[in-house]
């Protein structure tokens, strides 16, 4: 790198200063989104040496991380024209027919997201959700973890709470050690990754990264350049990003036809309160459910708690 920002002689390390102005070149037409690259240190120390523009990659500490480095060169080599491709042992958990998740108007999401968990949702394990303040994010992604109960591994991370790289992969250690059997702790994100790709060969695997907007700038990098793409390596590796905001251009990013973006909106018609209303409180009325839907402009979490108080004070009131 001192060859390649001039810090270096004159007559030192031309050929390196070249092959480095070469990769930098790809990097910056491809948008910073490139498959094709990653990150080797030698020496714990050579980290603070790295430009900020490579931080956000996949880094391989070596020898520590010699095992998922060779994974990913392996990948880099094309199938043998003509091999046989034997059998996954991986298999998927059964969906939960009969599991309600009680929400209003959220069919689509959790559609999406029981196929995904039983391995039938044609290939896509990338769920984004977004949403603005109380529309209902939150209440989905716990409906997520209550569906995923005891059905296969899964980790949540929350980016309002762990913003940064060091944060999330303790997060993701100490959640994925009660529910992976043989996890051990990875030191860095990238072993972290090698580790959930061998993994998730023979079992799946669910990742949920909640507020995504309070994401760090170098660690959002990192999921979207690096941890997202894992899914084409991994077929059991699901991923939920939920946030305010999604990745920037993602249907442009090289995992993009193995995802699913679906937003939340306003719900201010009665027919999508209906159903959940009358279940809970069977006395509203349609003009109750209206007037409410409408004069809270369908934000859903307010919707929710008003038609909620106002059904239990129709229940409490005594008949005339």
């Amino acid at each position: 790198m001192d060859c390649f920002t001039g810090k270096e002689s004159p007559e030192a390390g031309s050929g390196a200063a070249c092959e480095a102005h070469v990769i930098w070149q790809e990097l910056y037409d491809a948008h910073w989104r490139f498959d094709k690259f990653r990150v080797c240190l030698l020496d714990p120390t050579h980290c603070a040496c790295l430009p900020k523009e490579l931080k956000g990659f996949q880094h391989f500490q070596s020898p520590a991380d010699d095992k998922g480095l060779c994974a990913w060169l392996r990948e880099l080599v094309p199938p043998v024209s003509g091999a046989a491709a034997g059998p996954s042992p991986l298999v998927w958990p059964p969906a939960r027919t009969s599991f309600k998740h009680g929400l209003a108007d959220c069919e689509k999401a959790f559609a999406f997201f029981q196929e995904m968990l039983a391995g039938q949702g044609g290939g896509k394990r990338i769920l984004l959700i977004r949403a603005d303040t109380n529309h209902g994010k939150s209440a989905l992604v716990e409906k997520f973890i209550e569906y995923a109960q005891d059905l296969l591994a899964w980790a949540l991370a929350d980016l309002k709470g762990c913003p940064g790289s060091a944060e999330v992969l303790a997060e993701l250690n100490s959640e994925l050690k009660k529910r992976a059997p043989g996890w051990f702790r990875a030191n860095t994100l990238g072993e972290a990754l090698a580790r959930l790709e061998e993994f998730a060969q023979s079992r799946p695997v669910l990742l949920l990264f909640d507020t995504y907007e309070k994401g760090a700038e170098e660690l959002c990098r990192t999921l979207e350049g690096q941890w997202l793409g894992a899914v084409r390596r991994a077929n059991g590796l699901c991923f939920v990003i939920s946030g305010q905001k999604l990745p920037v251009d993602w249907e442009k990013a090289h995992w993009a036809k193995w995802g699913q973006a679906i937003e939340l909106t306003a719900l201010d018609r009665p027919e999508d309160w209906e159903p959940w209303a009358r279940e809970r409180h069977p006395a509203l009325t349609r003009q109750h459910i209206e007037v409410l839907a409408v004069g809270l402009k369908g934000v859903p979490g307010s919707v929710a708690a008003a038609l909620e108080a106002f059904g239990a004070s129709l229940t409490r009131r005594p008949a005339a």
